[in-house]
């Protein structure tokens, strides 16, 4: 004989029992949670899991079952506005409408917003604070400018002093990225010669400097001012060493270069066009990694 604990309900069913137990609205208790054996009952048979009521009461919450996907403890899944869920993605489903969730995450978003304008906030009073402290760099002086304490050579007047025999021989053997190499190295490899500089912005006009301040000039006379001065060193570098290129090049290496230099020489249009476009590019680059006044 099967018997409720709760209600002396008694079946000789064993399933009768279970369906007794599984009621969505409990039995009344009548002997305060005391567990009741009939003395045809087994001991073994009482301690079966369909006689033990507590764990089969574990598996009700609110009076309805939860199924395998329950938590491991045997509790529901609870939204924090207090509703118990026995399924994961019901609760999932709740929180996109909950307004306890939405106000939350809303508040979270606010506080996050306030805390980037606060940060943005700072940092412009910073670059303010910076933007109107005078630069110690930056000195005037009659007839020259000195910038980071160097005094900037006029456009026109480089100091050639760092373009060695070694240098223009690495150049001659490039051609025309060599002749990029060689004004990199007389306008912004030496820090007395950036007196040329260019912004992205700005592509029809090049600034110079006169040894005094920056002037705007067009971009091509400048462009072939600065190319037909490195075309003209590498010339005089080619023709004063001749013997000993021609020595140290392959046979081909030395006709191209030779080709190359008379080519330049007459302006050809295409090439010509292409190694200015080249320096312009250069000049570009080096400004932006310059810091100018």
């Amino acid at each position: 004989m099967y018997r409720c604990h709760r209600c002396d309900y008694s079946t000789p069913h064993r399933h009768v029992l279970k369906a007794h137990l599984s009621k969505k609205k409990s039995c009344e208790d009548k002997n305060d949670n005391r567990i009741v054996v009939n003395d045809d009952l087994s001991v073994a048979t009482s301690t079966e899991e369909e006689s033990s009521p507590l764990q089969n009461q574990q598996r009700y919450v609110g009076g309805r079952k939860m199924n395998k996907r329950t938590k491991q403890d045997g509790t529901a899944f609870e939204c924090a506005c207090g509703r118990c869920f026995n399924q994961k993605h019901n609760l999932y489903r709740h929180r996109k409408t909950c307004l306890q969730v939405t106000n939350s995450a809303t508040s979270v978003t606010q506080d996050y917003m306030r805390n980037l304008e606060s940060k943005v906030t700072q940092l412009q009073e910073r670059v303010q604070a910076l933007s109107n402290t005078p630069s110690s760099s930056t000195t005037n002086t009659s007839n020259n400018v000195t910038i980071n304490n160097i005094q900037v050579n006029a456009f026109g007047r480089e100091d050639m002093s760092g373009v060695s025999e070694q240098v223009l021989d690495a150049c001659l053997r490039r051609t025309d990225a060599g002749l990029a190499d060689l004004i990199k190295n007389i306008h912004f490899d030496n820090a007395c010669n950036r007196n040329v500089r260019a912004r992205i912005e700005n592509k029809e006009y090049i600034e110079c400097h006169d040894g005094t301040d920056w002037n705007y000039k067009r971009k091509d006379p400048v462009l072939k001012n600065i190319v037909d001065n490195g075309h003209r060193i590498m010339s005089e570098h080619f023709d004063d060493h001749t013997d000993r290129l021609k020595k140290n090049m392959s046979h081909a290496l030395f006709d191209y270069v030779c080709d190359w230099l008379r080519k330049m020489e007459k302006s050809n249009y295409r090439m010509y066009t292409e190694v200015m476009e080249t320096v312009f590019l250069l000049i570009i680059n080096q400004s932006s990694k310059c810091i100018f006044p």
